[in-house]
């Protein structure tokens, strides 16, 4: 009598996930002003190198002193999250307050969550993005953190990112309550460099944006790379 052949059955094996590209990003406000903080490393599965993550916006843009300024730094894919700081730079302008800023990158993260994002078919392909969005408008200061479509006030300090853990229990040793703008420009050098150092997938120069001032009359934005 024959029996049949022996057939192995095959090992079930989980589908490799795709390799989202992160970061590292930190945000302070402080008393006399706002800091944003991100590395410059953008890596996929198949290359990894740096490119810009920071973006400041003006209004009016040829103003010297102008009445509302933000900047933004991102975490996640990298095509998106520029694409949704361009939004956010057409979504405003000079007459907007504090309030009015918040309500625009809203709806920028809505309308890309909505039309981009969720149509992709699964959490294994969906890109993801969160965001650091710092302004300074003719009412005061606000520095806002989106994640998924929410988006919420921050009121002392926020990162994003995979460096997030790391970057927690460092300024929790650094952090006393709110910090001067000098201070949250060296706490938040020293969480990218340990960023860089200890946690795959963040790397290269940090791009710091500065923006000094309760209101339009104090200080100027500018951005520093270390």
């Amino acid at each position: 009598m024959l029996s049949a052949p022996f057939r192995a059955k095959p090992i079930p094996r989980r589908l490799p996930e795709r390799k989202r590209p992160m970061t590292i990003a930190v945000g302070f406000r402080c008393t006399d002003g706002l800091v944003l903080a991100v590395d410059s490393e953008v890596s996929d599965d198949s290359s990894r190198y740096e490119d810009e993550k920071a973006w400041i916006y003006r209004y009016p843009p040829e103003d010297a002193n102008p009445r509302l300024k933000v900047g933004i730094v991102g975490a996640g894919d990298l095509a998106f999250v520029r694409y949704a700081a361009e939004r956010i730079g057409y979504a405003l302008n000079e007459n907007m307050g504090k309030d009015d800023v918040q309500g625009a990158v809203q709806g920028v993260i809505n309308d890309i969550h909505l039309n981009h994002l969720y149509p992709y078919p699964d959490n294994l392909t969906r890109p993801e993005i969160y965001m650091l969005v710092g302004c300074l408008a003719h009412d005061g200061n606000r520095l806002l953190t989106t994640s998924l479509t929410t988006v919420t006030k921050v009121i002392n300090f926020e990162t994003l990112g995979i460096g997030r853990p790391l970057a927690n229990f460092l300024i929790k040793r650094f952090y006393k309550g709110r910090i001067e703008v000098s201070a949250g420009i060296f706490v938040s050098t020293q969480v990218l460099m340990h960023a860089r150092n200890h946690v795959p997938r963040c790397g290269g120069d940090s791009q710091i944006i500065v923006m000094y001032g309760e209101n339009k009359n104090a200080g100027k934005v500018r951005e520093l790379h270390t």
